[in-house]
């Protein structure tokens, strides 16, 4: 009930951003010269694939982190994580060894001033889940 309840909510959120979006892409606000949208702009939400999401250690504590169609997340908890896959300009797996466990992605950003997103300690058994959302 509470999914159905949440899934309506981002419905109307979507909704009304779309209908902000279209009017001021119409009429900016004032003081701006520029329009913030082309008419007819749609925001849609995003929705985590749960049968891709992994546990990994992207700051100091094991999270679960679920991939989208456009970003990884974790949001239950600060600090908060998202990365969007047009930032990511590679995205390198490290440690993956026969035998060993866990192993070690490292996210090379775009923007070559930010550091990389390291998210370490990653289960072995879903390196497979791991690979097929980056493809």
């Amino acid at each position: 009930m509470l999914n159905r309840e949440f899934k309506a909510f981002a419905e109307k959120v979507a909704e009304a951003a779309t209908t902000v979006v279209s009017s001021c892409a119409i009429n900016p606000p004032r003081g701006t010269s520029y329009a913030f949208a082309q008419l007819g702009d749609t925001i849609e939400m995003d929705v985590p694939f749960r049968e891709l999401s992994f546990e990994g250690v992207p700051h100091r504590t094991n999270v679960r982190l679920q991939p989208t169609t456009d970003c990884l997340v974790y949001l239950s908890d600060p600090p908060f994580l998202v990365v969007t896959l047009n930032e990511i300009e590679i995205a390198s797996l490290e440690r993956v060894q026969f035998g060993l466990k866990q192993f070690d992605m490292v996210l090379v950003l775009k923007d070559f001033a930010k550091s990389p997103l390291h998210i370490n300690s990653i289960p072995t058994n879903l390196l497979d889940d791991v690979k097929q959302w980056l493809e």
